[in-house]
């Protein structure tokens, strides 16, 4: 399973620019990470931003399958997440 989240178009965006850093998905991203999945996905497909935030917990407590930390990663511009690639190994569903 793979579920990759990115912001709504913003500025950094429109000028051309990059993400500054990619690195790995940790613990402590795990709010901002589940902000960014509410903001992103059309609405209705997460209730809120705490059950989305929920969710990105769960996928790291291996919920969703086996989490892979070094195949989990978050890209920042100017010290935000402003994307994110979430993969799992043998998810429980097909």
């Amino acid at each position: 399973m793979q579920l990759t989240m990115t912001l709504p178009r913003r500025e950094y965006v429109s000028q051309g620019a990059i993400p500054q850093e990619v690195r790995s998905l940790t613990e402590q991203d795990v709010t901002a990470v589940g902000r960014l999945y509410f903001e992103s996905y059309p609405p209705g497909t997460v209730e809120d931003e705490m059950e989305a935030i929920a969710d990105i917990s769960a996928a790291l407590n291996g919920e969703y399958g086996i989490f892979l930390p070094d195949q989990n990663l978050v890209y920042e511009h100017d010290n935000e997440i402003v994307g994110c690639i979430m993969v799992v190994d043998s998810p429980p569903m097909g």
